[in-house]
Parts: structure tokens; sequence; C-alpha cells
């Protein structure tokens, strides 16, 4: 009897979805499944408008899908939750606004039942849903350059990330397997900006993990939209709690003995840079106040080296 009921399960979060799940749907069930068996779990985080019964009428029809109901916390929470509903021995989490390609079971099929492997990192194609261009850095940043099969990581991917930021965090541009969540107690983080930190865990775990730049996954952008829509008080926290958790991580890779540690710590202080800067640019253009005791507190017992924290001070003295 096999471990795992299924080979791969599908995660799919959504909240206020409406215009756009049932296209994802489509994508997923009525692409060839390529002999990979599947299930979909859908988690309806507190959605008021019609996408749980968009939901509902597709697992009436189809057996492999299983909705599930929860109070609106956020992503992190909802993909928690499908973490915990699902009995897949692969997990995929897809945004309930993206798509697969035709070649996506295909692919998978390919790697995960020829090879034994714990995480398959793949590119996504962009879609831009305005008129505007999308910047070339952008685009690239959800582009698999470096390519590499059933071996760690971290000698082709880390630099790569330390180098240029490059290597997209986001949770539909890879497979990972159930154990290698299981087996080190990892969980999404339930605050915004929820799918940074997990990532470079999983990284940090990982064994055997495979590369490739197949475009598996059609995922839709809007250019600027994190200024364009209304930023909540949650949103601006988010971004300072994934600054403090990279911190955090920053100080345990450094007890570590592993070779690629440094590599670790290095792209750990470029994110608290990077986040710590857009953490003040949303707090100036959003015109909220900010603590200076509480903020200097907060960058005290982080464990920043001296001159990340000069940087981070003379940025908060302009908020």
């Amino acid at each position: 009897m096999p471990k795992y009921p299924v080979k791969l399960s599908i995660v799919i979060p959504f909240s206020n979805a409406e215009r756009t799940l049932e296209r994802t749907l489509k994508s997923i069930l009525f692409a060839d499944s390529a002999g990979v068996d599947f299930e979909v779990i859908g988690i309806n985080d507190g959605s008021t408008d019609k996408s749980s019964e968009i939901f509902g009428n597709y697992e009436r029809r189809d057996e492999r899908l299983t909705l599930v109901h929860c109070p609106n916390r956020g992503p992190g929470y909802a993909r928690n939750r499908g973490i915990v509903e699902s009995h897949g021995e692969y997990l995929f989490f897809i945004d309930a606004d993206d798509e697969l390609t035709k070649n996506f079971f295909a692919v998978l099929y390919m790697h995960l039942c020829s090879r034994d492997i714990d995480m398959l990192l793949f590119s996504q194609e962009i879609i831009l849903n305005e008129r505007e261009p999308l910047e070339p850095a952008a685009i690239d940043y959800y582009l698999r350059r470096t390519t590499w099969v059933q071996c760690a990581p971290t000698a082709k991917m880390l630099p790569q990330l330390v180098s240029v930021g490059g290597c997209s965090v986001q949770v539909s541009g890879y497979v990972t397997s159930r154990e290698l969540w299981s087996e080190n107690a990892l969980w999404f983080p339930e605050f915004y900006y929820e799918d940074e930190v997990p990532f470079l865990m999983l990284l940090w775990y990982s064994r055997r993990s495979t590369c490739i730049s197949d475009q598996l996954v059609r995922h839709h952008v809007t250019a600027g939209s994190i200024t364009r829509r209304d930023v909540s008080k949650r949103h601006i926290e988010g971004v300072l709690a994934n600054a403090s958790e990279f911190s955090r991580m920053r100080a345990s890779f450094a007890k570590s003995e592993k070779t690629y540690a440094g590599l670790f710590q290095r792209y750990c202080d470029r994110r608290v840079i990077i986040l710590m800067s857009k953490y003040f640019d949303l707090c100036r253009s959003n015109r909220i106040k900010v603590s200076r005791k509480s903020l200097i507190n907060i960058l005290k017992k982080n464990l920043l080296r001296r001159r990340v924290y000069k940087l981070y001070y003379r940025e908060m003295r302009k908020v």
C-alpha cells in the first residue's frame, strides 16, 4: 500500500477571487495530468463573494477537489491549513489568479516520478494585467537562469540569490516534498509577504533538488500593484516582521558549521536591507507615523551588523 494516497496536492487559498478562480481551476482540471494523480485543496479564506460557490460547484462534480472554510486570516494561515488538510507526497501552492501551463503535469511526472528529489524549482511566465510595460528585471526575477539536476541547491542557487537577488521566492515557482516541511517543522508565517522566509528555509534543508528553466505557471501581475492598492497597517507590519525574521535566521545560520552558511547570512543581510527600505517607503507614502523608540528596540534585538544598523537609523530619521 502506498505511503501517500496521491502524488501531488495542489493547494489554492482564495479570498474574494470570483473573477479569476474558475480560470485557475480549469487550467488544472482540464489539463493532461500525464499520469500524475493529484488532489486540489481549496482554502476559502473568509470570502464574502461567490468564490466559495464557484469552487463548491466544481467540488460536487470532481472527487479530486476538497473545499475547506476558514476565517479570514491571510494566505499564510490558509496555506498552512492546506498542508494539514492535504494528503499528497508533494505539495504545490498556487494563487487563485494564476494558471498552470499545458505541460505542467508532464514535466512534473518526468522529474517527480523518475528521481528521488525533495524540491523542484521552475520558471514562471508573467502575464501583465495592464497595458503598461513590465521592467525586464521584473520578468527575469521569475526565470530560473541556473539549472541543475538532483543535487543540493546551495552551490548553484545561493550565489545567484546573493549576487543579483534573482530567483523568485513566489510559492507557485516550486514543488516540494511533504517530508521537507514536516521533518523540519516548517510553516508559513501568518503575516503579509509570508512566502520569503519559507523559501529560504526549504533551500537550507533541501538535500536533493532539481532546478529547470521550463515555464510551468502563468503568474498574473499588476504593474506597481503595491503602490496602487490600499496598503493597510498589516501590510507594513508584515514587511517589518519579515525583516526581523531574516535577522533571526541570520543569527541561526552564523552558528552553523555548514560550508555554505556564509552565503545564507549574506542573503539575509540583503533581504533585511531591502525590506527595511521598503518599510520606510511605505510609511512615508502612506503618511504613517513611526515610533522611533520601538524601531530602535527592534533593530537592536535583530543582532544586525553595525554598518547595517547605521543605515537603518539614518533612513529612520527621514520618516
